[in-house]
């Protein structure tokens, strides 16, 4: 028999088998092998001539049990193959049916659909908005109306409202041609006039600049007040906020007191203006770039937002204010002093800085006192604790930390100081970063209080300057609280002490613990003669001077009595008590309180120096008159305050 036929036999005999007896003919079969296995091994063992012909016999025997237990294996293989032929095609069958069923779902819902759009068909002209019945009979001829017809059949009733609203839309498109043709001519009438009006503008150009010289001389910078208008319009809010309100006050407040410019480049803010406008653009193509070249692109900003540059980026203009400060009715001499202050928008932190400078022969002198002509300190004391050198808001400060160092004052001397009425006065409001409108008045109040200001340093510098060269006056007041000439007691030397030094002295203490002075006053020590008498005094010159009365500590030396200070002595406790507070109400309002100062305590020496009896025969006598002491018990002081209507020192 050939390999195919006994390949076609088994094939049929694979068809024909039952597939549960062939397994148990399988596990019979190998129970079988494995008990024959079992017995050539018990017989080798026995190692006897019986044992191998039995052997030989089983060996047979298993060979020919593998050989029917291939012959399963075939038939397993073969049945497999055509049960899997079977279940392939009865698959594909089941395969075509659910297609076809699928063919015919979509056929009917495609049906279906077509039926819904035949029911909801809707015709155009039950969009159009037809005249009413009576009006359609009224206005349309009757070759188009047909009454006779149209009333009672619907139909037709339609199609003629339809050819009446026909022949009106002709009319009306008719009509919106000829306005069309009248609008080209008017258009073309207008670019005429504008071509003329452009060809005047080079010409008034050339009259502007001619008549430059006659509105200069009569007071009238139109052209100025154009070209500044124009530059406006490139500020950023809190700048163009900012040069509203002061142009407001130079027109009207202060009125040839205050001068506005807007200073900077005006083609990078040209420019910057631009970038704003198109970043909305930029950033939705970014949308449609790839992820990996926007995640690229966004690494690139955020390395370029850290930098120092990009964090202190100011914006290219600047609003500049200029007041002119005079004072009058002064025995000094008049000069005037001109304050500059530069007011910039640092774009990324979101604030205004300040950044100034005095003109004038007074804003270069300075003393060994102390430079108190200096811009910043003025600028520091418009309100209280506002130097200036913090990052004024949260956000600012959030932007500040991503450079090292990350506080402010590192960075003023580039981009100026930050001041909080700066913020105020800019529209920017705290502690959020929402532009609002700045008050009118509080704008022209700070200008005013700098003005203020630097008059009253410059009145300060004038007496210090007298002072230092010991040239001492009786102040002019309308309320005598000295004795109209100088005392006794005279001034031999002026000079400035640091905070330091101050603070080791222990008559001092009990005024730095009441926070009285501070590293911010300006320090003076002042000495006086009175023959055997010296007298020594700090004073303190605070910032709100003079409108805070400048304070002195007292020291008196002398051979017999010793060192005298309020610690161990009532006499110049009173007499500290009497310059420092007494007299308050009538010395306010006077601008040279320094000077006033110091001669109230000369007269004070004046007064010890006779109480005590502290002249020798040899000096000349003080004449000073005075109350004697009429209070009793602990508290006997001098009589250090002045009486101006009997002319004498008395108790207050």
């Amino acid at each position: 028999m050939t390999d195919q036929a006994m390949f076609n036999l088994e094939v049929e005999q694979s068809e024909s088998r039952n597939q549960t007896e062939d397994l148990k003919t399988f596990k019979e079969m190998v129970k079988a092998i494995m008990m024959s296995l079992s017995k050539i091994r018990e017989l080798k063992q026995k190692k006897n001539s019986t044992a191998l012909a039995e052997i030989s016999e089983q060996r047979t025997f298993t060979s020919l049990l593998i050989a029917k237990l291939r012959k399963l294996n075939r038939l397993s293989h073969l049945t497999a193959a055509k049960g899997k032929e079977m279940t392939s095609k009865k698959r594909s069958k089941n395969d075509e049916y659910h297609l076809q069923l699928e063919n015919l779902q979509y056929e009917v819902s495609h049906l279906k659909r077509e039926i819904n759009k035949c029911l909801e068909f809707r015709s155009r002209d039950e969009e159009l908005t037809l005249v009413s019945l009576d009006e359609f009979y009224s206005k349309a001829p009757e070759d188009i109306s047909r009454p006779e017809v149209t009333r009672s059949d619907g139909h037709e009733q339609r199609k003629s409202r339809l050819q009446w609203e026909m022949e009106q839309r002709k009319q009306l498109s008719k009509q919106l041609e000829e306005s069309r043709e009248l609008i080209g001519k008017s258009q073309a009438e207008i670019e005429s006039r504008e071509r003329q009006m452009d060809s005047l503008v080079p010409k008034l150009g050339k009259i502007l600049e001619a008549t430059r010289p006659v509105q200069e001389f009569l007071g009238m910078p139109f052209e100025h007040q154009r070209e500044q208008h124009q530059l406006a319009r490139y500020l950023p809010q809190p700048l163009y906020l900012l040069h509203r309100y002061l142009y407001s006050v130079e027109t009207h407040g202060m009125k040839g007191t205050v001068k506005v410019l807007i200073g900077g480049d005006v083609d990078a803010a040209k420019s910057l203006l631009f970038q704003s406008s198109t970043r909305d653009a930029d950033s939705e193509s970014d949308e449609d770039e790839g992820h990996a070249v926007l995640k690229h692109r966004q690494r690139m900003n955020i390395e370029d937002e850290n930098s120092e540059s990009s964090v202190l980026k100011k914006h290219p203009l600047q609003v500049s204010v200029e007041v002119s400060c005079t004072r009058t009715g002064s025995k000094y001499p008049c000069t005037e002093i001109k304050v500059l202050l530069s007011f910039s928008y640092l774009t990324n932190l979101n604030i205004v800085t300040v950044t100034g400078s005095l003109i004038g022969q007074m804003a270069s002198m300075s003393t060994p006192s102390g430079d108190l002509m200096q811009l910043d300190g003025i600028l520091s004391c418009i309100q209280a604790g506002d130097k200036g050198d913090i990052a004024p808001t949260p956000f600012s400060q959030y932007q500040l930390d991503k450079l090292s160092p990350s506080n402010f004052a590192h960075y003023q001397a580039k981009v100026g100081k930050a001041y909080k009425w700066a913020q105020d006065i800019a529209g920017l409001s705290m502690p959020d970063t929402n532009v609002t409108e700045p008050k009118l008045a509080s704008l022209a109040s700070i200008l005013k209080k700098i003005k203020k200001m630097v008059l009253e340093r410059a009145e300060l510098l004038h007496q210090i300057t007298d002072l230092e060269r010991c040239n001492l006056a009786v102040p002019f007041m309308k309320t005598e609280v000295i004795p109209k000439s100088l005392p006794l007691t005279a001034l031999y030397h002026w000079s400035a002490v640091s905070y330091k030094d101050i603070c080791l002295l222990p008559q001092a203490q009990s005024y730095i613990q009441g926070g009285v002075v501070n590293s911010d006053c300006l320090i003076c020590l002042v000495k006086l003669a009175c023959d055997s008498l010296n007298v020594q005094a700090h004073v303190i010159i605070s910032r709100g001077y003079p409108s805070v009365r400048p304070i002195l500590i007292i020291r008196l030396e002398h051979q017999s009595l010793g060192t005298l200070t309020h610690l161990n002595s009532p006499d110049v406790k009173a007499m500290e008590s009497e310059l420092n507070i007494g007299k308050m109400d009538k010395t306010a309002g006077i601008p040279n309180q320094l000077n006033l100062q110091i001669v109230r305590l000369g007269w004070c020496c004046d007064v010890f120096v006779a109480a005590n009896a502290l002249m020798g025969p040899q000096q000349r006598k003080i004449e000073v008159k005075f109350m004697p002491n009429y209070r009793k018990g602990k508290d006997r002081q001098l009589p250090f305050t002045y009486n101006a209507d009997n002319g004498f020192f008395g108790h207050d």
